[in-house]
């Protein structure tokens, strides 16, 4: 009695909904906390049937469906444990996590089954007033990008009608300054083409759809082949890919822009110079994986390689604006993708993004 006595102290203390339910079907204990996260004083209801119980509670929810289709009935969950989202209703509004399992004691012997609501309302919220803050900045670079494109356009077009017009006259000092004007409007352009880009990238995927990978891979290796004979660097493609759950146009252009990537930064001092694009299969998503053996990726580096406008030290003087691989990664997480980084200097690096399976994934024949 002692012991019983403390452990319903520690359950009370607990800061999550308890709810033990015998073999039987009684109900044997139930804590403080389903009054407090479903408005539902459990007290009368300690050693009555379960259903009893789960009848008050469903009262509470949105959907009470859930709870009495799929109840702590100690015969189903003898087997098994499960989990799922509930929304309360009242007596005020809650997101929680109801988890039901089975309970035993020495020797494995069955007692009965467990019911668990946690409250993941804070987290739920925060999550919304992220995402409300995100679109709010991709909306705000979208416009800025929309207004600056006007006179950036209007600013080269005069530079460069100076140029043609007056070019010829100007002493050397003063072609210098003019051609300084020029590049600077061509630099701030292709910001703002990134800053749309990017705005554009973190919108949702369309319809996905089930895809091979192969064509699209394949077309993106041949719009790069020229960069990449000019590198030295050769292309290997699989022969053989999963299919996958994603959008078409997002999907080449990770493929193509992790591939640009490897090319860009290959490593001149290697006589064998490569990139290998490969798919795998793990479970119900699959991995696309964009290799080289470039000059890899310095450690401090890695935390931040998915940050807008942001360059590595590996980056050189190579030229770019530090928005491909953040523009990479928001493509990817709008197909419902992961993305990931293994790299170290001069060892080259490693992108993997893990992609939904399709519905049905039979392996593409090479061509």
């Amino acid at each position: 009695d002692e012991y019983a006595a403390v452990l319903a102290s520690l359950l009370n203390a607990s800061p999550a909904a308890i709810v033990f339910v015998d073999v039987e079907g009684r109900v044997r204990f139930a804590n403080r906390w389903i009054e407090t996260f479903l408005g539902v004083d459990p007290k009368p209801f300690v050693g009555r049937p379960y259903a009893e119980l789960a009848e008050a509670l469903s009262r509470s929810l949105a959907d009470p469906r859930g709870i009495l289709q799929h109840p702590a009935d100690p015969e189903a969950c003898s087997l098994d444990s499960w989990s799922e989202a509930v929304e309360v209703a009242r007596p005020e509004r809650r997101h929680l996590v109801r988890t039901v399992g089975p309970v035993r004691g020495p020797g494995g012997r069955y007692l009965g089954c467990i019911e668990v609501f946690i409250d993941e309302t804070g987290a739920i919220e925060r999550q919304r007033l992220l995402e409300e803050r995100n679109r709010e900045l991709d909306a705000f670079a979208s416009r800025l990008a929309h207004d600056l494109k006007t006179p950036l356009v209007s600013l080269k077009g005069f530079a460069d009608l100076l140029a043609r017009s007056a070019g010829p006259g100007l002493d050397e000092r003063h072609r210098m300054f003019l051609e300084r004007i020029r590049t600077s409007a061509d630099l701030l352009n292709e910001m703002v083409d990134g800053l749309r880009e990017l705005s554009r990238a973190s919108r949702p995927a369309g319809e996905l759809h089930d895809l091979d990978p192969l064509p699209l891979v394949k077309l993106a290796a041949e719009h790069l082949a020229a960069e990449a004979d000019e590198a030295g660097v050769r292309i290997e493609l699989p022969e053989s890919v999963p299919l996958i759950r994603c959008e078409r146009a997002k999907l080449f252009q990770i493929v193509q822009n992790l591939l640009a990537n490897a090319i860009r930064y290959a490593d001149p001092s290697k006589p064998d110079r490569w990139a290998r694009i490969s798919f795998e299969s793990r479970g119900d998503r699959v991995v696309l994986e964009v290799a080289d053996n470039g000059r890899g990726i310095d450690p401090e580096d890695l935390p931040h390689l998915f940050e807008p406008f942001r360059r590595g030290k590996s980056a050189g003087q190579t030229p770019g604006m530090g928005l491909g691989l953040a523009l990479t990664h928001r493509l990817a997480q709008a197909c419902g993708a992961g993305m990931e980084v293994l790299s170290r200097p001069g060892d080259g690096a490693r992108f993997r993004v893990s992609f939904p399976a399709a519905s049905a994934a039979p392996a593409s024949p090479a061509a």
